[in-house]
């Protein structure tokens, strides 16, 4: 099962880590130079974004839990979408 904790962001104060924080960053500078380099569209970009987000569900856990873990990383999303 994927841990909610790698979901999300980091938790701010003293003391707090920024792991989550610095693997977002360093993947966002790595899809910029792709789309950069390839001439990718924002669809083209989005769509293999998907692609990999199965792909890591699908290898982290078994067949019987894609379902769950995928609808736990949509509620994620849509959490994060209402706040902003």
């Amino acid at each position: 099962m994927i841990d909610p904790s790698h979901l999300g962001t980091d938790a701010v104060g003293r003391g707090s880590g920024w792991r989550k924080t610095n693997n977002a960053n360093h993947v966002a500078m790595g899809l910029h130079d792709i789309k950069q380099m390839t001439g990718m569209s924002g669809g083209e970009l989005f769509g293999a974004l998907v692609e990999n987000v199965i792909a890591a569900i699908q290898g982290g856990v078994g067949p019987s839990q894609w379902e769950e873990q995928a609808n736990a990383v949509c509620e994620q999303i849509k959490r994060r979408c209402r706040r902003g």
